[in-house]
């Protein structure tokens, strides 16, 4: 739907993580979001996945792409195994550039009612409070090893969202504490 979503898209594809940080090591904060991470990978062979992202979804030949591959589940045992094995791969090509001191892992919950007080809705079939606590061990692990990480609670959703209401679409309040938080990283 637009160019942000489709470099994304091609990145991640492309496996162009790595690579990435490696070119743009001069950067003065780096943020992760585990959000995407929220409906899995698909595992095209032993060491190739693919983020099933919304964008992911989106494509023309999805359905013909991942017949047949097996996918994991974000939260089960073996997508957070794999997750470990790749967190440390990350935090030493992180390492290798001087960023671990400067990235921030963003952890806010994902918000349980919306600003009216409403309830939010499902996700995939499964409440926020579960998604919240399958982030948290991924979150404690990072912090364990050594990333700083932003965790947020009692976030609030925004019923009129421009991507749409979603538990992780939060309220301006929960952007203006991001905000703050990432702009006194910098100083």
């Amino acid at each position: 739907r637009s160019q942000f979503q489709r470099r994304m898209l091609e990145a991640d594809l492309a496996g162009s993580l790595f690579r990435d940080v490696e070119e743009n090591s001069e950067v003065d904060l780096v943020l992760w979001d585990l959000n995407i991470e929220r409906l899995g990978a698909w595992q095209f062979d032993v060491d190739t996945f693919v983020t099933d992202s919304g964008e992911f979804r989106r494509m023309e030949n999805y359905s013909s792409i991942t017949t047949g591959v097996p996918h994991i589940d974000f939260g089960e045992e073996d997508h957070f195994r794999i997750w470990k094995e790749r967190f440390f791969q990350f935090k030493e090509v992180l390492q290798r550039n001087g960023l671990v001191e400067k990235t921030l892992l963003l952890a806010p919950d994902w918000a349980l009612v919306d600003e009216t007080g409403e309830t939010v809705g499902l996700f995939e079939a499964v409440k926020a409070g579960a998604y919240n606590a399958i982030y948290r061990r991924y979150w404690d692990f990072a912090e364990a090893n050594g990333f700083e990480v932003l965790r947020m609670q009692d976030t609030v959703a925004d019923s009129n969202h421009k991507w749409g209401p979603a538990p992780f679409h939060y309220t301006e309040g929960v952007y203006d504490v991001f905000r703050e938080t990432i702009m006194g990283k910098l100083v």
